[in-house]
């Protein structure tokens, strides 16, 4: 569900609803044909009721994932302004420290995220001939292999927020000196 005030956007969207086009046969962006049922609207309009709380819950999520983790070695954090409400909390892990990351994470049962392990102009959708692409965007590939999503949803308790956290710490605490060391 989308909801703009802008004009410009709103047909964009409805042009991205009909396959990325003002009509069937004629498509000027690639679009989607994304419906949902009847028992997903209802789920949907309810949970409107709640959306400016949920959208507090995830910035406050954010807020505690940023103070917390400000200034951390090999790790760049999200840029944050106030409107911003986090569907996901995605953290680029330099130096080839997310898998190790991302495995203790799961070691210590929390959940996290590679939403997009391939650079858009390496997917099969881009290839023979579909599009112009630069042989290695070199920027793309490297978020690619560096990016983690960290649980932000908003039933997230502060004890669990705070557990991420302190688990993300010590974790890169660990590496900063396994560096030292080596």
């Amino acid at each position: 569900m989308i909801s703009t005030n802008d004009d410009q956007m709103a047909y964009l969207v409805r042009m991205l609803l009909k396959h990325g086009g003002k009509d069937k046969y004629n498509v000027d962006h690639i679009g989607y044909n994304a419906r949902i049922d009847t028992l997903q609207a209802a789920i949907l309009v309810a949970k409107l009721n709640y959306i400016d709380e949920f959208n507090c819950k995830r910035q406050r999520i954010a807020r505690t994932y940023i103070e917390g983790l400000n200034g951390m070695d090999d790790l760049v954090l999200p840029f944050a302004h106030n409107s911003h409400v986090f569907h996901q909390f995605t953290i680029r892990v330099l130096n080839g420290q997310r898998e190790a990351l991302q495995q203790h994470l799961r070691k210590v049962g929390i959940d996290s995220m590679v939403y997009y392990p391939v650079p858009l102009h390496n997917m099969k959708v881009f290839q023979d001939g579909r599009s112009i692409s630069a042989e290695h965007l070199i920027e793309a590939e490297k978020a690619c292999y560096a990016v983690l999503s960290l649980p932000i949803g908003p039933f997230l308790s502060e004890e669990d927020n705070q557990y991420v956290l302190k688990q993300i710490i010590s974790k890169q605490n660990q590496a900063a000196r396994g560096k030292r060391k080596a």
